[in-house]
């Protein structure tokens, strides 16, 4: 009778070789696909064609990137290691800093408050709807009206739409979508 002896390292050695780890399989793939998604998004986004549920996509895929940037790093360490060691790497790494550092001193250098469509919105947002409708050149009860078609009900003309948002649970993005007419229909 022949004898067969089993040694548990040497079949995971075998194992391990047969398939790869999940890091080893995943990693660089996951990073090229969330880069592919991140890329296009970004540059959709950069010529101003993006919509809000874009920039959510972008944000979070962004964030899963991340991760999986790490995780090709982690599995790439020593090119890695090389490529920082580099001379080039070290300068591009500063001038990218310094281009960075430029832009956050640039931003907090605004004394606009930010983008100024944003601010306005905000005002509006938050004046009453009597003060509003003038500046739409509308009177108070059409503007009245064109909320109260879609669904949202005004207790008064002094209510702000951000107020009124709050009470209807409602978007007040979607508010000035009615009171413009760009999209009256209710949600």
């Amino acid at each position: 009778m022949v004898s067969v002896s089993y040694a548990p390292e040497q079949a995971s050695k075998a194992d391990a070789k047969a398939s790869p780890s999940i890091l080893r399989r995943y990693a660089t793939a996951l990073t090229a696909a969330l880069f592919a998604i991140a890329a296009v998004s970004g540059v959709l986004m950069f010529f101003h064609l993006d919509g809000h549920l874009l920039t959510g996509l972008h944000e979070w895929l962004g964030m899963l990137f991340v991760g999986a940037a790490l995780l090709h790093v982690m599995r790439n360490w020593t090119a890695f290691a090389k490529v920082a060691a580099a001379k080039r790497t070290r300068v591009l790494f500063g001038l990218f800093a310094l281009v960075a550092v430029g832009f956050v001193a640039a931003a907090n250098s605004q004394t606009t408050g930010g983008n100024p469509l944003a601010v306005l919105a905000k005002v509006t947002a938050t004046a009453p709807i009597s003060a509003v409708a003038p500046v739409l050149d509308m009177p108070v009860e059409e503007l009245v009206a064109r909320l109260e078609m879609a669904g949202i009900k005004v207790a008064g003309p002094e209510q702000s739409l951000t107020k009124i948002a709050a009470t209807q649970g409602a978007d007040v993005r979607r508010l000035f979508a009615v009171v413009l007419k760009t999209d009256a229909s209710p949600k």
